[in-house]
């Protein structure tokens, strides 16, 4: 049987770093199949913008099979949730797509190719049997850093959740009304 790799969104959006690409080629060389789940292609449909968005997918599909997700992925997913809040209280915030990525991974017995420490923490404290294959090692990526606008904002995003999550409810929803009031507001010039 071919192995099969589910290729995540944090590889595919690097695969133009030597390292990745390098990656994804070692796999194709050695006959192996590459696919998405259907929560990566939705995850890298976000980025085009207007018709792009068509034309994206159509490549998308072209290129991988579009692996689908069955009742019991979710079952796992839910699973490896409970096991990760368990193990520490803000364990299980991961990305719902890295969490079915791994359950579909686990169920179908295929590999993930990722470079996310995200697969690493749901292999082993989530419980979820499936190959966890960093695309590069991390210190390919050492001195890359994506410094694209919508990079900076998914960082900006992911800082502001991460610290928006450690506060009260009450609190954090204060200041998230607050940035919004200033957002919304023209700023004299």
């Amino acid at each position: 049987m071919t192995p099969r790799w589910l290729v995540d969104t944090s590889a595919y959006t690097r695969r133009h770093i030597p390292a990745v690409r390098d990656g994804l080629a070692q796999c194709l060389d050695a006959g192996e199949e590459l696919c998405l789940t259907a929560p990566t292609l939705l995850e890298l449909l976000r980025t085009p913008r207007g018709t792009r968005v068509a034309a994206e997918r159509d490549t998308l599909t072209a290129a991988f099979d579009i692996v689908a997700l069955t009742e019991r992925t979710g079952e796992l997913a839910a699973d490896a949730m409970v096991k990760l809040a368990a193990h520490s209280a803000d364990s299980h915030r991961l990305p719902i797509a890295d969490l079915l990525t791994a359950a579909l991974a686990a169920e179908r017995g295929f590999g993930v190719l990722h470079v996310d420490k995200h697969f690493d923490r749901l292999a082993t404290i989530g419980d979820l049997d499936f190959k966890s294959a960093p695309a590069c090692s991390s210190s390919d990526l050492t001195d890359i850093k994506d410094t694209s606008p919508a990079a900076r904002q998914r960082e900006l995003r992911r800082t502001l959740h991460a610290t928006l999550s450690r506060l009260p409810s009450v609190r954090a929803e204060e200041l998230l009304k607050e940035f919004i009031e200033r957002a919304r507001t023209p700023k004299d010039p």
